[in-house]
């Protein structure tokens, strides 16, 4: 939302699968950060994005999530069928992401594809970071009043 980013870069750490860029000069009245809108412009009129529609293979599908979800694992299992083992759904719906609302057929390990192996949203790793910071300050403390209590 270029009317209301004001380009500090929060959102590229926050985001899971590395999708959100910064411009490198932000263009002027507009925000740092960038990433794919599924052509919000083309979908109010009814139109699929643009890079579903330019796609020569049809790797690129747009539409309801469980009518793609069906294809993709019958797709799976043709792939499997014909020789592909390491045919697989990368789909973060198991993992902390939860509702991304898109999902990949890959042919082996996702990092080949520069995906993360199991993306994780970073607030994840909050509770046990100030559990950790509150039992340092609470041994620092202790540490303090016995080096005073000795003194």
């Amino acid at each position: 939302q270029d009317d209301v980013c004001n380009g500090c870069g929060a959102c590229v750490v926050g985001c899971p699968f590395g999708v959100i860029d910064r411009r490198p000069t932000p263009l002027p009245g507009a925000g740092g950060a960038f990433k794919c809108t599924f052509c919000y412009d083309r979908q109010a009129v009814g139109l699929t994005p643009a890079c579903a529609k330019a796609c020569p293979t049809e790797s690129i599908q747009f539409g309801p999530l469980d009518e793609l979800k069906e294809r993709a694992a019958v797709r799976v299992h043709e792939l499997r069928q014909s020789g592909f083992e390491d045919a697989r759904l990368y789909d973060a719906a198991d993992t902390s992401v939860r509702g991304v609302h898109a999902f990949f057929l890959l042919l082996g390990d996702p990092g080949a594809y520069g995906l993360p192996p199991r993306p994780e949203v970073p607030t994840v790793h909050l509770g046990p970071a100030w559990a950790s910071a509150l039992t340092t300050a609470v041994m620092a403390m202790l540490i303090a009043v016995v080096a005073f209590a000795l003194w």
